[in-house]
């Protein structure tokens, strides 16, 4: 599966494998010429792009490039692509494009967008399935696409 995005904010072509592999074998899959998308890729597109949540979902849990996560439980996506530790009901009357839900854990880690379990999606970061057997699809976008390094402005309103 392809989304091709012409906004200024994700203008490069982000891919999802058809093909499911366990954690440690992710970088097996990528084509040549392309990488593993990147966690501050993955929250630019997610914050300012509603396609790309929608691609996201669709596709359940993909692995990205990032190893571990070491905190838990709800969060907020800061302007800076940051997380910021919320409580639950702060995390609610965030808009959907600005919630994160963590599992920690050491290994790569698992991006999703669903509910978990509160009736409410978010961007879902899973460091701990990367230990166990779970096959996913990997993420990737071609190896010349780089992330400008700045701060992001994303439209809260």
């Amino acid at each position: 599966m392809v989304l091709n995005r012409g906004e200024t904010n994700a203008s490069h072509k982000v891919l999802i494998s058809e093909q499911k592999v366990v954690s440690a074998d992710a970088h097996k899959i990528i084509p040549d010429g392309y990488r593993i998308i990147t966690l501050k890729e993955v929250l630019l597109h997610y914050t300012t792009d509603s396609d790309f949540r929608a691609y996201l979902s669709e596709n359940n849990k993909v692995w990205i490039g990032k190893m571990g996560v070491e905190s838990n439980g709800f969060h907020e996506i800061c302007e800076d692509l940051s997380f910021s530790k919320i409580g639950r009901e702060a995390y609610i009357a965030l808009p959907m494009q600005f919630r994160s839900y963590h599992t920690a854990g050491p290994e790569r880690i698992g991006a999703a967008v669903h509910d978990n379990g509160y009736g409410y999606n978010s961007l879902n970061i899973d460091g701990f399935l990367g230990s166990t057997s779970y096959k996913a699809k990997v993420m990737y976008v071609p190896a010349k696409e780089e992330l400008k390094e700045h701060i992001v402005n994303v439209q809260r309103g």
